[in-house]
């Protein structure tokens, strides 16, 4: 969030390109982080000094002692009074977000019930399938496990071969298609033996738990937090947005005159 104050000086390896936007990434957020602590300070906003104590001090209880912090703090190239900084500047942001943006949002009770109704399929979960797996790489092996089950039932079978069956729980999406293909032609009871990847598979389908739409008490609180968010990236990207216009940015490259 705004109150996180991100690493700039490390970069992962890229394309010069890719590097780039990486680069101008960081810089837009620390034009954007100036800009709302500027506002906040012209808007005479205060952080009490009990707020930056509190925090220092619930940071420091991490650590064995003040010592162990300072040296965690000077292996970061920060010391305490830039710390200190951060965090009223972390306060500043999240109070001046509140009164410009976070005020505004609202959601209702029918705006959750729309999105649950427009999103149907996304809450509805893939039946699953239940399957038991032996394999090895002589089919005559399992076609005579094949046969022992049709004699006497893939029960007694199993519990004779414990060390060569498997248990497999997954829908559709998780499932190589030739498995796949089988689970959702074939009955519970049915079980056929499959070549894939240079060996064989004897698959039993034990079972299948029905696709269902998760009921609305079980995702509510999901929709909520995603119109919110949706909502505030729309509401504060407006309001910065218009901080921007009225602000005068210069940006200096490494060469050459200076950029509006």
């Amino acid at each position: 969030g705004y109150g996180d104050h991100r690493d700039l000086h490390s970069f992962p390896t890229r394309r010069s390109s890719d590097l780039h936007y990486t680069y101008q990434q960081a810089l837009e957020h620390l034009i954007e982080e100036k800009i709302i602590i500027y506002q906040a300070k012209k808007d005479k906003i205060k952080v009490p000094l009990d707020w930056v104590n509190a925090k220092v001090n619930k940071l420091i209880a991490h650590y064995k002692g003040f010592g162990d912090f300072e040296k965690n703090l000077i292996s970061q190239g920060l010391n305490m009074h830039i710390l200190r900084t951060r965090i009223k500047d972390s306060f500043l942001t999240h109070q001046i977000l509140n009164k410009y943006v976070v005020s505004q949002i609202k959601v209702s009770p029918p705006e959750i019930d729309a999105y649950y109704n427009a999103h149907i399929i996304e809450f509805t979960s893939l039946a699953k399938y239940i399957c038991w797996i032996a394999k090895s790489n002589k089919k005559s092996f399992l076609e005579k496990i094949s046969d022992e089950i049709n004699r006497r039932g893939f029960n007694k079978v199993k519990q004779d071969n414990k060390d060569i069956f498997f248990k497999m729980e997954s829908d559709e999406k998780g499932l190589k298609k030739e498995v796949a293909e089988f689970v959702k032609n074939s009955p519970p009871g049915e079980f056929t033996i499959k070549s894939m990847d240079g060996a064989y598979y004897l698959i039993y389908l034990a079972g299948v738990v029905p696709a269902h739409k998760k009921f609305f008490s079980e995702v509510k609180d999901d929709i909520y937090q995603r119109i919110w968010q949706s909502k505030f990236t729309e509401k504060f990207n407006l309001w910065i947005g218009n901080l921007k216009k009225e602000a005068l940015i210069k940006i200096y490259p490494a060469r050459g005159k200076p950029q509006d």
